[in-house]
């Protein structure tokens, strides 16, 4: 006997969500990289929050539209 479950537990509205790719570990602290406006993508440490499928919440201040998509190899900085 088998027996299928869906939860409904509501609905955000607003949230900030990333795909969970784009949150990286980087001296014990997860993050994502964001677009500099010149420059290489700089590592800022984020508080993640709910994942649902492939998108995960973001619950810091993080400016929506500046995560960048990066290639490994690039030349890659910490925010100070």
């Amino acid at each position: 006997m088998n027996v299928s479950v869906t939860f409904n537990a509501g609905e955000l509205k607003n949230a900030l969500v990333v795909p969970t790719g784009a949150i990286v570990q980087q001296d014990n602290a997860q993050g994502v990289f964001v677009a500099q406006d010149q420059g290489n993508p700089v590592f800022v440490p984020v508080i993640v929050g709910v994942t649902v499928n492939d998108k995960t919440q973001v619950n810091s201040d993080l400016a929506p539209f500046s995560i960048r998509a990066c290639q490994r190899g690039q030349n890659m900085e910490k925010r100070a």
